[in-house]
């Protein structure tokens, strides 16, 4: 085995040094192993292997590559490479102390920062406590201290861990690196970047000491680390994050796992360019706070702190105050109510060190605090009472910790308990109180010395308190104000806050040139939420009508404005002035395109911004195209939808040239008023037109809306009366709706109607297919629809016996008796087919029976034609009413030759009814008939089986029986074995009565053997046994 590269690598911790020795071997011809040893340097070394079997030399350079790397990564460095640079820069020599002049608190800072050696435990005489050098060090960083620059890194890697006192290892570098970042120059960049590069230090030393690189130093090397940064990220964002494409960033970020990748949002925040930002922002919002992710959220909450950003940093805020801990503690539960408490507090805690400080930083971040929470945060108010039974209230944002203290820190108003989770309102103020006109909020100094703060608030804000706070602090800046434009008072103007609103009239009416009107500025007052500002609008617009009336941008506003008073203002506008050709056009144009943005809450403007074009911009609408009538039929308020068909009336109205799309668009608004404009569009048009049209018309006929069907009625009449040759079209079409089934379920009816009423002149022309398909469809209305054509369509021959016996069956009145009529009318066929005909006395419904029995009652059916096998067909029956008719008829209509077959078919019924009717026939069919006897056997059986059913259908075959016996042998020898059978098996009543029959044979023919045996009854003697 040939070594062919070999690397030394050590890992050094305290006093403990590892060592780590990776071997590239070649052991064959092109094979190679990749070989181990590690362990503590001077002890033996422990061998492994990276190749299981030798494997190519590019594989090998691979695999060789790869550990080593792996190794460095995790803290080990090269042997044979160049040491890195001292983990602690040179020595800066301490400075005297402060100018007699300096700020007290300034001075002690950086006395505290020089002192050396022992003096660090704090030196001065009649101090309780020390004065840990790390708070000192942070505070130089919260004071901005550029003095402190030197001092602090004449401090990097000096602690050591009896000084941290159990504040965890790096801690003292943690708060260099991070107080640099704020006061320091790029003189602390060799500092920083050692403790960044030196593997052994900390990873949240490394990470706040990135921070403060990216801070301080210049752009190139701030692009280049942050082109670093952006190689080290996984492949999935990585290559989206090298691009110019934000939304393809969002998409990255959307199905990427930061549970798998929590240090990803690390990364992410570090490039935090253009690209990036709006994916991280996203992931921040929705990612879960718990795991190695809450971990990292902690991480940028910090850097965020570190960076003054607003927006992290107030998102992060919301998220903590709105999302719930978790139940559990310990390393698994990270984000538990500690937790959750901690961090809520810290938020204010940040903020109000910043306001103490006098930093405009507080301003920045508050406002990012404020903008997160909206007015759909808020919950209903509610009430308490203390432990006295005091009431108190808590109103729709008392949750939002910081948020309150913002906003309420100087209010006489609100107070947030001891411990308190709340803010509640102080008695006697209650929720739904207006709020004073006096200042609420805390440190009022700060906002007023960064008005822009305020003016951020009032144009992003979605939360009323926001608004009520900003717009009385902005009033009490008049120089900002001043500086203000029109576009800053427009701004105002627009919100949607009545007090934001307010002061955007005060700027409007600095900013009014009375010479040269601002028109943009006169719609936003106009159209404001301000009552007095949508007046004073209103008021400059008639001062300068004739200028007004030529701006379309100006005109299409007013009659757009989100408030009624400035819309009908317009139209009096309109109404009293033509507009120019040119002007009338545009305006219309731009109406149009504004009113297919509206959304569904916009229905009132959109229904008034019609009125209006109708009403007053009627000379242009001749303009408008069919592509935008389209659009605006296919829009889902009725207020465009109205329009849309408005302008399809004046389109080529009665011409005939309307586009079908369009009409049916009309017709399937869901709005009434826009279908009646649809129906009167149709309505217009010539009957030559429409009756070319049949879809058109059965469409409308079955159309889901019954105003719609309704209307159609009518106008399906008129058609057909102009032009009958359409009226079997249209039929045939409502006639395949019904078979179909597809209707909603009032439309059927109303197609019925129209096809049984309007339509009486083209039943002629329904086929006796299609009125089959009528009766055998599952809808009602379409089997009522085919009984009445069945009746005055079809001759009794159209159908077979066998195709008008189910109609009796049906459920639909009219087609039973149309089924019956047929019989009626055609006799002659029902007497030949008789067996056949007789099957409708089955049919299911009663009055079908009815009839049958009164139709075959008649004088037509005589002997001749009710023969043996019709009557039984009738008996047969499993219905009693029929059955019972059947022995009716042939009661009447017996004839003796038809015995013998009857007595055997009756026989074979299994109905008590007819077994007793049968015994009838026993006496004078099969008495002296032995022969016959056989056949019968089973129905002796069935009636002498019955359990207490049946008793005199017994009785008269028990006696038969008997008489039979005793009358011949061979009758004897087919009843005996019955009998005996029947003895064994039936009640003791007829089981006596069996015995007693075989007795009375076996008595009359001795011949015949007695299948039972006659014991003598024993007879004892009194007392014995």
């Amino acid at each position: 085995m040939k070594l062919i590269r070999q690397t030394r690598l050590v890992f050094v911790e305290g006093r403990s040094e590892k060592v780590y020795e990776v071997d590239l071997c070649e052991v064959g011809a092109n094979q190679y192993v990749v070989n181990f040893r590690y362990g503590k340097r001077g002890a033996t070394l422990k061998d492994g292997s990276k190749t299981v079997a030798p494997v190519k030399r590019d594989e090998a350079d691979r695999v060789f590559a790869k550990l080593v790397q792996s190794k460095l990564d995790s803290g080990y460095l090269d042997e044979a490479a160049p040491r890195p640079a001292p983990a602690v820069p040179a020595r800066v020599a301490a400075p005297t102390a402060p100018a007699a002049g300096d700020h007290p608190r300034v001075a002690r800072l950086l006395e505290r920062l020089a002192a050396t050696g022992t003096a660090r435990r704090w030196f001065r005489s009649g101090e309780a406590k020390t004065w840990p050098l790390e708070r000192a060090i942070w505070r130089a960083g919260e004071l901005r201290l550029r003095a402190a620059e030197p001092l602090l890194l004449a401090l990097v890697g000096t602690a050591t861990s009896t000084e941290l006192a159990g504040g965890g290892k790096g801690l003292r570098d943690y708060c260099i690196a991070w107080a640099l970042a704020r006061c320091g120059s790029s003189a602390a960049l060799p500092a920083l970047t050692t403790l960044y590069g030196n593997p052994r230090s900390p990873e949240h030393v490394r990470r706040i000491a990135a921070e403060a690189l990216m801070r301080l130093g210049d752009a190139a090397s701030t692009a280049e680390f942050r082109a670093h940064v952006v190689s080290q990220l996984p492949e999935p964002l990585r290559a989206a994050a090298s691009g110019d494409d934000p939304e393809a960033m969002l998409r990255a970020t959307a199905g990427f796992d930061f549970e798998r990748h929590p240090d990803a949002l690390d990364q992410l925040y570090l490039i935090d360019s253009p690209v990036v930002r709006p994916a991280l922002l996203a992931a921040l919002a929705q990612v879960p706070l718990t795991g190695p992710l809450f971990r990292a959220v902690r991480h940028l909450w910090k850097a965020a702190e570190l960076r003054a950003d607003a927006r992290v940093l107030g998102l992060l805020a919301y998220r903590i105050e709105t999302t719930p801990s978790q139940a559990g503690r310990g390393p698994r539960y990270p984000f538990n109510h500690r937790t959750r408490r901690y961090l809520r507090r810290r938020v204010w805690r940040t903020l109000r060190r910043l306001g103490q400080l006098g930093d405009l930083d507080y301003t920045t971040l508050a406002a990012g605090v404020l903008l997160a929470v909206t007015d759909a945060d808020g919950r209903e108010p509610r009430s308490a009472t203390d432990g006295r039974g005091r009431p108190f209230h808590y109103d729709r944002f008392a949750r939002f910790l910081a948020w309150n203290h913002i906003l309420y820190g100087a209010s006489a108003r609100y107070h947030l308990p001891k411990n308190g989770k709340a803010w509640r309102l102080r008695a006697p103020h209650r929720p739904d109180a207006p709020p004073p006109s006096t200042r609420e909020e805390a440190f009022a100094t700060l906002w007023e010395q960064r008005p822009a703060a305020l003016m951020q608030l009032c144009a992003e804000s979605a939360c009323l308190p926001v608004h009520q706070f900003a717009a009385k602090a902005l009033l009490a800046c008049p120089a900002f104000l001043d500086q203000l434009d029109v576009d800053d008072a427009a701004l105002l103007l627009g919100r949607p806050y009545d007090p934001t609103a307010a002061v955007g009239l005060v700027v409007a009416r600095k900013r009014y040139d009375e010479a040269h009107p601002d028109l943009a500025l006169l719609a936003a007052a106009a159209c404001s939420l301000h009552g007095p500002a949508r007046e004073q609008g209103r008021a400059w617009i008639d001062r300068h009508r004739a200028v007004a009336l030529a701006d379309s941008r100006l005109l299409a506003a007013l009659v757009l404005a989100p408030h009624a008073d400035t819309r009908g203002f317009a139209r009096q506008l309109l109404v009293a002035t033509p507009l120019a050709p040119a002007i009338g056009q545009a305006v219309l144009g731009r109406l149009i395109a504004a009113l297919l943005a509206l959304g569904p809450a916009d229905d009132a403007i959109a229904a008034d911004a019609t009125r209006t074009i109708t009403s007053t911009l009627t000379a242009h609408l001749a303009t408008a195209g069919v592509a935008v009538i389209r659009d605006l039929l296919a829009h889902p308020l009725a207020g465009v939808q109205g329009l849309g068909a408005e302008l399809l009336l004046r389109h080529d109205g009665r011409t005939g040239l309307l586009p079908a799309e369009l009409i049916l668009a009309v017709l399937h608004s869901a709005h009434a008023d826009v279908r009646a404009l649809g129906m009167r569009l149709i309505s217009e048009q010539p009957d030559d037109a429409l009756a070319a049209m049949p879809d058109l018309l059965v469409r409308l006929g079955c159309d889901g809306n019954a105003d719609i069907r309704h209307a159609a009625r009518p106008l399906i009449a008129r058609v057909v009366a102009a032009h009958p040759e359409a009226g079997p079209a249209i039929a045939a079409g409502l006639i395949e709706a019904l078979i179909r089934r597809r209707l909603a379920e009032d439309v059927p009816s109303d197609v019925l109607r129209i096809v049984r009423d309007d339509l009486r002149a083209t039943h002629p022309t329904i086929d006796r297919d299609t009125i089959l398909r009528l009766l055998g469809s599952g809808s009602p209305h379409a089997q009522e629809l085919g009984g009445r054509l069945l009746a005055t369509n079809l001759g009794p021959r159209d159908l077979t016996i066998d195709e008008i016996i189910p109609l009796a069956s049906h459920e639909i009145l009219s087609v039973r008796q149309a089924a019956w009529a047929l019989y009626e009318r055609d006799l002659e066929r029902v007497l030949a087919e008789l067996p056949a005909a007789i099957r409708i006395l089955d049919a299911r419904w009663e009055d079908s029976r009815q009839w049958g029995f009164a139709f075959f009652r008649g004088p037509a059916f005589t002997r001749a034609h009710l023969t043996a096998e019709v009557l039984v067909g009738v008996i047969d029956s499993v219905r009693p009413d029929v059955m019972a008719f059947g022995r009716e008829l042939l009661s009447r209509h017996f004839d003796d030759a038809d015995g013998p077959t009857l007595l055997a078919r009756l026989a074979e019924h299994p109905t008590s009814a007819v077994q007793l009717f049968t015994t009838n026939y026993l006496e004078r069919f099969a008495t002296g008939r032995p022969d016959r006897l056989p056949a019968l056997v089973p129905y002796f059986a069935s009636v002498l089986s019955r359990v207490n059913h049946g008793r005199i259908a017994k009785q008269r075959v028990l006696a038969f029986l008997a008489a039979e016996g005793s009358r011949d042998d061979r009758a004897a020898a087919v009843v005996m074995p019955l009998l005996f059978r029947l003895a064994a098996t039936v009640s003791v009543e007829y089981r006596a009565g069996a015995v007693e029959a075989m007795m009375t044979i076996h008595r009359a023919r001795p011949q015949v053997a007695l299948p039972i045996q006659v014991r003598p009854i024993r007879v004892l003697a009194a007392g014995g046994r």
